[in-house]
Parts: structure tokens; sequence; C-alpha cells
């Protein structure tokens, strides 16, 4: 007998892939018909939504990709199944709809490689502060840390999460978010990121200081303040 003839042809022998409600009937999960079929509902609404890319959400892989840093695709990957490119940007403040946190950080790319270029004409010695990896690297993950913050519930309003881990200050928490899971960060992207907010919201005044004096030696955080500003308005 020839191996063609021990081959299986999928046409007679068809092999289909088990659904979500399938899969789960070979576990002994402990759970009811009724909360087998709830979760199987929501595993094949995840594995849609991870098949559904939105153009901000290729744009953004793009951008990041072609800073051309280790981990960056299982960073992504990080990112994506934590519901980055679906958070909402707030809960009542701006970008407050589904995918808003991906559109203002790529807001906030988008004016700070405008103002790099105004900076650069004004003063072109800070070139050395200015790279363009830095720039895009600190732009697109400043927010990052809102993706453990917000949600969007089933009727589509945002969110705070009950679950949400609090690991030091807003920016802080992004800068930890990215170096546990892979991501190579600079210090001058770290503390651009860490005070992208301002000293003007700061209440502590050892704190304000020191976002002062970050913003005083480092352009990147002149750069990412001001950016991050202009996109939280327009």
């Amino acid at each position: 007998m020839s191996n063609e003839d021990n081959e299986m042809d999928p046409r007679v022998f068809p092999i289909k892939p088990l659904s979500a409600r399938q899969f789960l009937d070979f576990f002994p999960l402990g759970m009811s018909d009724e909360e087998k079929d709830e979760l199987a509902a929501e595993m094949e609404q995840n594995v849609k939504d991870l098949q559904t890319v939105s153009e901000d959400e290729r744009r953004f892989c793009e951008i990041l990709e072609s800073v051309g840093r280790e981990g960056t695709v299982p960073f992504i990957h990080y990112l994506r199944i934590n519901g980055f490119f679906t958070a909402p940007g707030s809960v009542v403040h701006h970008s407050n709809w589904k995918g808003g946190l991906i559109n203002h950080s790529l807001k906030v790319y988008d004016y700070a490689m405008k103002f790099r270029e105004e900076m650069l004409k004004a003063d072109p010695a800070l070139v050395g502060e200015l790279k363009e990896e830095s720039v895009a690297v600190a732009s697109l993950l400043h927010d990052i840390c809102k993706m453990d913050e917000y949600e969007i519930r089933a009727d589509g309003s945002p969110a705070h999460k009950p679950t949400s881990v609090h690991i030091g200050g807003h920016g802080c928490k992004s800068v930890i978010l990215a170096l546990l899971h892979g991501y190579r960060l600079e210090e001058d992207e770290m503390l651009a990121i860490i005070w992208h907010m301002g000293a003007s919201r700061i209440k502590d005044l050892k704190e304000r200081t020191e976002c002062e004096m970050a913003k005083k030696e480092s352009a990147l955080v002149r750069l990412i303040i001001k950016a991050d500003h202009e996109a939280a308005i327009h």
C-alpha cells in the first residue's frame, strides 16, 4: 500500500476544532451546564476580540515594532490579552470609550513627534535627548497602567476595574508593568512616563519638586508632559 493510500482524506474524515463549550466538557471543573455555557460564550467573545484588529491597534504595533527592541512581540501580546487595545482612556474625562486608551496614546505620539520637530528646530543640540525611538516609546506606553484601571461594561459604558492592583503612582505603574513584562526602558523614558502628567496635580511638595527637577534636566520629560496635555484637551 502506498503512502498516498495511508493518508487521511480530509473530505472523507473532516477534522473540526472543538468549540469552547465542547472543550469545557472534557474537564471536571465542578461547573453546571449553565456556568459552562456562560464561560464558553465569554471565551468565544475573547477570541473574536483578539482576531479583530483596529486601525489604531495596527498603527500602534507597527510603531512600537519599528523601534526594534528585543521582547516587543510578547510585550504587545501581553498588552493585547490584558485589554490595552479595547480599554477606555478614562471613566469621566477624555477618551472615555472603548478603544479610547490606545486612541489617546497615539494622539500623544503624534503631538510628541510634532513638538520634537519644533524643539529641534529651536535647539538642534537637543537631538541626543530627543531620540525618535525614545519619543515613540514614552508617548505610546505612558498610560498602559490604565488597562488595569478601567474597563468597558457590557452596556458599553466605562468603569473602574474592581480588581485593579495599586502599584505606586499613575506613571510609576506604567513603568513597572512594562519592565515586569520584559520591555526595556531607558532612564529618560522612565522619567518621562513617571512624570507625564506634570506637577500641577501633585500635592506633595517633595514629589512636585522632583517633577520640576526632572523637567529641568530632561527635554524628553518636558516633551511628553506637553504632548499628553495637548492630547487630553483636543
